[in-house]
């Protein structure tokens, strides 16, 4: 888990431009800005016919947020809870989670005690053309598990899966 969190925190750091290079996405959007309209919309026209058909380049996916397993968004930065975000209709993402804002529950337990507990809400939308119900139900099933008992998370598997297949 300190693996995946270092790395995490530096991708944010560099989003937030706290590092000198600036993220390729940025850089990426400056230089479609710099078109009219009309030659613009044959850029988008053009990009997304290749990515339709597997045809973007290699750094070109890299840098765009759409190309990945897993989006996540927080909401709770802007003060606002999660919404049902769409899923886009270019790129790979398939599954956008937001969360937002956290909050204090009240939760009565099994000795009818009620404590104050952190809470966060969670939004999920998946495409459904990639996973079936039972499937995604074992996988959040799964979730639960780990977030009611975080510390499987500091132990390392045993192997890790690199799929650069794109």
């Amino acid at each position: 888990i300190y693996d995946v969190c270092d790395k995490l925190n530096k991708e944010i750091d560099i989003n937030k431009g706290q590092e000198v290079e600036k993220n390729s996405t940025d850089k990426i959007a400056k230089f479609f800005s710099l078109f009219p309209n009309f030659i613009l919309s044959m850029l988008v026209w053009t990009v997304k016919r290749l990515d339709r058909h597997g045809w973007l380049p290699k750094s070109f996916i890299d840098s765009m947020p759409f190309h990945s397993s897993i989006f996540v968004t927080d909401l709770g930065s802007l003060g606002i809870k999660p919404v049902y975000h769409h899923l886009y209709n270019f790129g790979t993402t398939t599954i956008f989670i937001a969360f937002g804002l956290r909050s204090k529950e009240q939760i009565i337990e099994e000795d009818l005690n009620v404590m104050n507990k952190r809470a966060m809400d969670l939004k999920f939308v998946v495409d459904e053309r990639i996973v079936d119900g039972y499937y995604f139900a074992s996988a959040i099933k799964l979730a639960n598990k780990i977030m009611a008992n975080p510390d499987v998370l500091l132990t390392p598997p045993d192997e890790v899966f690199v799929d650069d297949e794109i």
